[in-house]
């Protein structure tokens, strides 16, 4: 957007027939229809620019110019260069500066080619999510991040110790953010359970995720949701793809009557997964602290074939603990 005003509120001081040319970067007549789709839209070949620019009466081709016009963002300074001889003539950003910029999340992921579930697996993406600490973003306090969450297998072997019959092949495990205040919670819970009942699924146990809050930043705990976990298992033995079908219905049932009964609420209700094969801890947290703050992930017995991680850049929106990323 900034690239834009400044053009703007240079093309209104264009004289008259003239226009501001982002090629030349000087008021000029049009280009010619050979060379206007460059000078309009740019292009990311510094040998295909650097010869439109001889064309335009010498303007030159120094390093600055061609990083600007291969640049994707192809901004322009709002500063005025001191040695500018017109007041009307934008800086352009300089290249060691457009080199520097970086602005987008971190992803990644790390697999078994066998298929084989380890804890090693969760060790090495932890560690690799906190080697990404610079692919996000941080609140003002410096120690609430955008946001950052790993995915997995669901691990089975470490919930089987605290779920009695526990059945993996017929049961899902909801992964849930429920409002920080007892009758928003309440409420919430009740509509977990109504709709269990009416999509034939038995809600076997509730868990309360172990969490060391000590490592979430000031801001995030202001908002911070409680943590629960829902394993529910179908009535009716499904398994499979027609299980997966049926704790999504479950899902969106959950969310619909959610924003029907708790309004404005319902926002801090939210799944973050459900379903009997994958699993996500995610938050509003620095990627170097999610295996701290999840104490589940540093335990030995949980183990998976594969985990896919992420950490937040927020651009356009204020971070929020449903946010975080990966999403289901």
């Amino acid at each position: 957007m900034e690239s834009r005003a400044t053009y703007g509120a240079v093309a209104a001081l264009s004289p008259v027939g003239g226009r501001f040319c982002k090629s030349s970067k000087k008021f000029c007549s049009p280009c010619t229809p050979a060379t206007r789709r460059i000078c309009n839209l740019g292009t990311r070949d510094p040998a295909q620019a650097s010869a439109h620019q001889a064309n335009r009466s010498g303007h030159g081709t120094s390093p600055s110019w061609i990083a600007w016009k291969i640049s994707p963002h192809r901004h322009l300074n709002s500063n005025v260069s001191a040695a500018s001889t017109s007041n009307t003539e934008p800086e352009v950003a300089d290249l060691e500066t457009i080199l520097r910029e970086r602005d987008a999340c971190g992803v990644g992921f790390i697999a078994s080619l066998k298929n084989n579930a380890t804890h090693d697996i969760v060790t090495k993406s932890l560690q690799a999510l906190g080697c990404m600490e610079h692919r996000g973003g941080c609140s003002a306090d410096d120690d609430s991040g955008d946001g950052a969450g790993i995915m997995t297998q669901v691990p089975w072997d470490l919930f089987a110790k605290e779920v009695p019959d526990l059945k993996p092949e017929n049961t899902g495990v909801a992964m849930m953010f429920f409002p920080n205040n007892d009758e928003l919670e309440a409420s919430a819970k009740a509509i977990v359970e109504e709709v269990a009942k009416t999509e034939n699924l038995t809600i076997k146990a509730w868990r309360d995720v172990p969490v060391a809050n000590e490592v979430v930043g000031r801001f995030a705990k202001v908002t911070q949701p409680r943590i629960r976990q829902v394993f529910f298992e179908s009535n009716s033995g499904l398994s499979g793809d027609a299980l997966e079908r049926e704790l999504y219905l479950a899902r969106k049932a959950m969310e619909n009557i959610a924003d029907e009964r708790m309004g404005a609420a319902s926002e801090d209700f939210y799944v973050c997964s459900m379903s009997s094969r994958t699993i996500i801890y995610k938050g509003m947290l620095r990627s170097v602290v999610v295996g701290q703050f999840f104490k589940d992930l540093t335990n030995p017995e949980y183990t998976t074939a594969f985990a896919i991680y992420h950490r937040r850049f927020s651009t356009n929106t204020t971070p929020k603990w449903p946010l975080a990323q990966p999403f289901r």
